[in-house]
């Protein structure tokens, strides 16, 4: 039998490492089902990171001309500062979304010492967006709002 929901795609939903309270149903071929309360655990380093940078607020204030284009930006912090080929990308959803509209990945700058990219917001309607990083962990964070006019 093969897993309905692998750790991989939890952690793409946004859990960290860590325990995870899940629900798991099965279906057998006659339509019966079941459920039962389990725990995942999900290993990995996290790493540490500072955010986004400005312009984007991580408070959900930040508002941007639609089809402009948006500097977005972080570091790494702490024992992961050093690390300069993080594998790091910007996801985009619309903010009640739950499929991202696109990803993009971001480059180290090594003048700045920070991951950078420029998110072009051509052709997105104005309204909420939700932009999840993950810093090259494998783990997207928690959603930063940003408005587009």
């Amino acid at each position: 039998m093969q897993p309905v929901v692998t750790a991989a795609q939890l952690a793409a939903l946004g859990a960290g490492p860590g325990e995870h309270a899940v629900t798991v149903t099965v279906v057998d071929e006659m339509g019966a089902s079941g459920s039962a309360e389990t725990t995942l655990t999900i290993e990995g380093p996290s790493y540490s990171w500072s955010g986004a940078l400005p312009p984007i607020s991580a408070d959900g204030s930040s508002v941007f001309k639609a089809g402009s284009t948006v500097p977005v930006k972080f570091r790494l912090t702490g024992a992961y500062a050093e690390i300069t080929n993080a594998v790091a990308w910007l996801y985009c959803f619309a903010e009640a979304g739950s499929v991202p509209l696109s990803a993009y990945p971001f480059r180290y700058d090594p003048v700045e010492r920070q991951y950078v990219l420029t998110w072009h917001t051509k052709g997105l309607p104005a309204g909420g967006y939700a932009l999840r990083i993950d810093p090259g962990d494998g783990f997207m964070r928690a959603p930063i709002v940003v408005t587009l006019r």
